[in-house]
């Protein structure tokens, strides 16, 4: 016969196994085992708060110790500086005296080197003074030729008109010789001569630096404007007054300008040239050499 389980009827083997146990709660510890175990946790506390402790007093004291460290190499430094701030200072103080002193040294080789340009110049004036050229007029005279043509290369024709001529005589007194001179002159025969004279015009003066004159005596020839025969016979006769007169304009060889009017004139039944006069002032003064008066 074949075995069938039949579902609702209960196996075999279920029978045959031992009935499940419920599991067991264990049991609560005791008082005393509790007590035992708080103890050691917190002897075990204590022990890593002093550990820590003593390792927070370790670093504390580090600190202290670098910052003592400090302190003194602070202090040290302080000592060290506050030396070179007064080697410094003496420095600085020694600077300052030398710049003084080569203050005071520029301002007394300043003052003789002033002192020295005025010596050099008061003397370079003084010696410029001794040394220049200077040109003085000497007199005039009839010239050996006293009569001209109408012009220069033609002689003069008796009983023709002619120019009158005179001879002024110049010297440059100075050591050193003149440069540039140029003269401007002119000869009248009038018998009232001033006005004339003394309406004369100092031209520019323009220098020709090639005319040089060296010391002693020389002259220059000047003539009249052309005038009849009966003129020129009392000219040669002194029945007429003769006047030549003008201006020497020159330069030193320091570059300084100089000029010098001239008047010379020989009056009636006179022969010899003299020095322009006015017969009519107080002791007859000269008006010859006005330009030395003339300001420029």
């Amino acid at each position: 016969m074949t075995n069938e389980n039949d579902s609702n009827s209960p196996s075999s083997e279920s029978k045959s196994q031992p009935p499940t146990q419920s599991p067991t709660t264990p049991a609560a510890p005791s008082e005393s085992e509790v007590r035992a175990d708080s103890d050691q946790v917190t002897e075990s506390d204590k022990n890593t708060a002093n550990e820590l402790a003593r390792e927070f007093r370790w670093v504390e004291f580090a600190q202290f110790a670098v910052n003592g460290a400090l302190a003194i190499i602070g202090i040290i430094a302080l000592f060290i500086y506050s030396g070179q701030l007064k080697e410094m200072r003496k420095a600085t103080r020694a600077t300052q005296t030398a710049a003084e002193a080569a203050k005071n040294s520029a301002d007394a080789a300043t003052a003789s080197v002033d002192i020295s340009r005025q010596v050099m110049e008061s003397s370079g004036k003084q010696f410029r003074t001794e040394i220049r050229a200077y040109l003085s007029m000497v007199t005039a005279r009839q010239s050996l030729s006293p009569i001209e043509g109408p012009t220069e290369n033609q002689p003069y024709i008796r009983g023709q008109q002619g120019k009158y001529c005179v001879d002024v005589i110049y010297t440059n007194e100075g050591k050193t010789p003149v440069v540039g001179k140029r003269t401007t002159a002119h000869l009248i025969l009038n018998d009232n001569p001033q006005p004339i004279v003394e309406a004369l015009n100092v031209p520019p003066y323009q220098a020709r630096y090639s005319d040089v004159m060296g010391t002693g005596d020389k002259f220059s020839t000047y003539c009249s404007e052309l005038v009849d025969p009966s003129v020129l016979e009392k000219a040669l006769k002194s029945e007429i007054t003769v006047t030549v007169y003008g201006v020497q304009q020159y330069m030193d060889i320091f570059g300084e300008y100089h000029e010098l009017g001239f008047c010379y004139q020989r009056g009636l039944t006179y022969v010899l040239f003299s020095t322009c006069s006015d017969p009519k002032a107080k002791g007859n003064p000269p008006y010859g050499n006005w330009f030395e008066k003339r300001p420029h």
